[in-house]
């Protein structure tokens, strides 16, 4: 090992720099291996469960350089040992970089992004921004009446035409279509050259070309597809592409019209939520609060307590780095909660009334917001119940006998959707209005019985199961459930 010398996430790096007698070298060799390969692997498959297992491996890869450090770290007059030390003080910022690479390289899932406005804008922007470091990918796209109704989906390997399908499954549009999305750059020089002599007038695309998304139609053109999509972007922006320009087999197209089109909306919104500087402010405090609430977990003596609030902090900077305000607001509300509900039990193991009061109304925003997340749950369901409903409407009408499947289904799912009710929503908002310690107290205790029951029903209703697994229009029901009430379980104190 040399003085100074920087370390790598790398078996090469680890082989040629390690010292002579170290027994603890076996076990970074070996993380360092199985990291190498599960990254290999997360490359061609870009799959989130092949991410979770380069993560693990990287969790390990800290355990073993902590283990490298505590053994150098003994070994006195041993320059050799002290440079070693002095390297593994450094891995954690390595590892890190790592842990944000991986992140990157994940596709998420598609499926069950597209009813919510809320949730496309998520998905669109993290979307567009690999479309525009990847250069090309496949895409789907579905019309409504609005910009805010409009649906364009990309993907690396997923066909256009199954995009256009689930993206039709999911809003139940039905005027579809699909091909290759790219950037200018990777369409080549003369489609840059071409975009430099095209008029833009009133098209909503900036003077930089890198902001023109093409869209290569293999589908059949829609009228209004160039006018309807570029005031999507406008809705939705921050984008990374403000205009759109229609291609097929190598030649521009010309919008068609559509004299149907009731949207005379512009969309030239320069309202705060859609003003990219104030969202870069907003994203900067969020940074900024990131980072003293990360302070406070470093002060934690707790260990255990300390590695749950490390991993609260590491989804929160997750979001963050993705650039989504309201779940990075959520990440770190659940951040915070976890923080005040651990320091609010002195060391000698009693509470200190002035602790919780701050707890109390440090927390109240919090327990708005938690209930607000539950309501937009509830809100999910009800949408995906629906779907399913028009479906079978839609399958059964021709047989006569769609109202009757209809009322059937009515009267087999209400209750279901029913028992998950607003009552958590409720207790949550009413622990957040409250001005002393003991309403606020019961009330969080109320929420938490109530979460407790819906988790158990959740998890015993045999009926949610049937609902996703129905052959009509794919639904995620019970996940959805599930993932909304663990994450509360685990965040409301």
């Amino acid at each position: 090992m040399k003085k100074g010398e920087q370390p790598e996430v790398s078996v090469k790096w680890w082989k040629g720099s390690q010292p002579k007698g170290l027994k603890s070298a076996g076990k970074l060799e070996d993380a360092l291996k199985s990291y190498e390969a599960a990254k290999s692997k997360l490359e061609k498959s870009s799959d989130s469960a092949d991410a979770a297992k380069a993560m693990e491996a990287l969790d390990d890869i800290a355990t073993a350089a902590k283990g490298v450090l505590a053994e150098a770290g003994k070994a006195k007059g041993n320059q050799d040992m002290d440079w070693t030390a002095e390297a593994m003080k450094k891995f954690d910022r390595e590892i890190a970089a790592e842990r944000k690479s991986v992140g990157d390289m994940v596709e998420e899932d598609d499926d069950g992004q597209f009813s919510d406005p809320e949730v496309y804008h998520v998905y669109l922007l993290a979307a567009l921004k690999r479309l525009r470091t990847g250069g090309t990918m496949n895409f789907g796209v579905v019309l409504g009446k609005k910009a805010e109704d409009h649906r364009l989906a990309v993907h690396k390997s997923k066909g256009g035409k199954a995009l256009a399908g689930m993206l039709a499954r999911e809003t139940g549009l039905r005027a579809m279509s699909f091909g290759v999305a790219m950037t200018p750059k990777a369409a080549g020089q003369a489609e840059e050259e071409a975009l430099e002599s095209e008029d833009q007038e009133g098209s909503g695309i900036g003077d930089e070309k890198s902001s023109t998304l093409i869209l290569s139609l293999e589908g059949r053109q829609l009228p209004g597809l160039k006018k309807k999509l570029t005031k999507m972007l406008k809705k939705f922006k921050p984008l990374p592409f403000k205009g759109i320009k229609l291609m097929m087999e190598g030649k521009e197209l010309q919008d068609l019209d559509d004299p149907e089109d009731t949207d005379h909306d512009d969309y030239d919104d320069e309202s705060p939520a859609n003003d990219p500087e104030a969202i870069s402010r907003r994203l900067e405090e969020l940074k900024l609060e990131l980072a003293g609430l990360v302070r406070e977990v470093q002060q934690v003596s707790n260990i255990a307590l300390k590695g749950d609030l490390a991993r609260l902090a590491s989804q929160a900077g997750a979001q963050l780095r993705s650039q989504n305000i309201s779940a990075t607001e959520q990440a770190l509300a659940a951040l915070q909660t976890a923080l005040r509900s651990g320091s609010a039990t002195s060391s000698s193991g009693t509470s200190s009334s002035n602790g919780a009061n701050n707890s109390l109304f440090a927390s109240a925003e919090t327990y708005e917001k938690f209930s607000k997340i539950w309501i937009g749950t509830r809100n999910r369901v009800e949408a995906e119940v629906e779907k399913l409903r028009s479906a079978l409407v839609a399958a059964y009408e021709e047989d006569g006998i769609a109202g009757e499947i209809e009322k059937s289904f009515k009267s087999k799912v209400a209750p279901v959707v029913n028992a998950l009710d607003a009552s958590l929503a409720d207790k949550l908002m009413a622990a957040s209005k409250a001005t002393d310690g003991d309403t606020r107290a019961t009330m969080v205790a109320d929420a938490q019985a109530i979460l407790q029951r819906s988790r158990s029903y959740v998890d015993g209703e045999s009926l949610l199961a049937d609902l996703d697994d129905n052959p009509f229009v794919p639904l995620k029901i019970r996940d959805t459930m599930l993932n909304t009430l663990d994450a509360l379980g685990k965040a409301i104190h």
